[in-house]
């Protein structure tokens, strides 16, 4: 009984280990990724305030934070399961317009968005850790991303 916890105990410390080994890999990349966005890197570590600062990257509407927000905004207004959901779908689709927007200002492909999609937590301190992508704020962006047609001004 006592080998089983402690192969327990092994593998929960190597979980908590790479768990922070990527914390640290993770705000480091968005740190400099920050600062090559003309922005201050400690930016990059306040929570809620770093995805406003994501949005202004992005060269979104600042409605766009509150979009991406809606998971956590729900939670404060009800405990339906369905509207939850919703809230779930509305800030994906949120966090999709962000990421296309940073995609297309640092001249990455499309190949390079859909990976961002689903890895966003490597590909954003990617951006800050390469020595060969920057950041191009002259880059003409639509104000409400990939789905400038639904959102029309």
């Amino acid at each position: 009984m006592q080998g089983i916890l402690m192969f327990f105990l092994g593998i929960g410390a190597i979980i908590i280990i790479i768990a922070i080994a990527w914390l640290v890999f993770y705000f480091i990349g968005l740190w400099k990724m920050f600062k090559k966005c003309g922005k201050q890197g400690w930016e990059s570590i306040i929570p809620i305030y770093n995805t406003w600062i994501l949005v202004e990257i992005a060269g979104l509407k600042n409605y766009w934070f509150i979009i991406s927000l809606a998971p956590s905004l729900g939670s404060l207004i009800t405990d339906n399961a369905f509207l939850s959901m919703i809230f779930s779908i509305v800030s994906l689709l949120a966090n999709i317009g962000i990421i296309y927007n940073i995609s297309k200002k640092f001249n990455k492909d499309t190949t390079w968005f859909v990976l961002s999609i689903f890895f966003s937590g490597i590909t954003l301190p990617i951006l800050g850790y390469s020595n060969s992508d920057s950041y191009h704020s002259e880059v003409e962006v639509a104000p409400n991303a990939c789905f400038e047609s639904i959102f029309k001004n």
